[in-house]
């Protein structure tokens, strides 16, 4: 999937090339045609889209994986196994998601934290009573409410 972000996002996700150089031109979901840069510097990102993690993928990936070498920060990236089945011709499909689509990036404990906590406290079973515990964990420390 690919999200429309501000150019601060740019290092957090691999960033797509402009929309419609980056997808063949049709109704979604898009097939992908060209490579996508992985966790660009903000200057260097080439569009404000973003490509979230989230794939359903075939069993070709792993050979990609065994060939693809360390990158963005001296790790193998799925990004750059994906560009390999991209650039070998096979199809590989996009969705773009519109700036009111909620996009969670759990790429680090802050992050993630946050997104758990919307998610919990939107929960009809157990966002009450964990949003009660936090008031009362905030109003003894003497914090401000949730």
């Amino acid at each position: 999937m690919a999200w429309c972000g501000s150019p601060q996002t740019a290092g957090s996700a691999g960033t797509p090339r402009p929309w419609q150089q980056y997808c063949l031109q049709q109704p979604p979901p898009y097939r992908l045609r060209r490579p996508h840069l992985e966790k660009p510097r903000p200057r260097e990102a080439p569009s404000n889209l973003a490509i979230i993690g989230r794939y359903i993928l075939t069993p070709g990936i792993f050979r990609e994986l065994a060939d693809t070498h360390a990158g963005a920060g001296g790790e193998i990236q799925l990004t750059d196994a994906i560009r390999l089945l991209i650039r070998s011709g096979r199809k590989v499909l996009g969705i773009r998601l519109t700036l009111e689509e909620p996009r969670f990036d759990i790429g680090n404990f802050e992050s993630y934290f946050a997104a758990f906590a919307e998610f919990a406290l939107g929960d009809p079973q157990y966002g009450p009573g964990l949003r009660s515990r936090l008031e009362r964990l905030l109003e003894r420390t003497g914090e401000c409410r949730v």
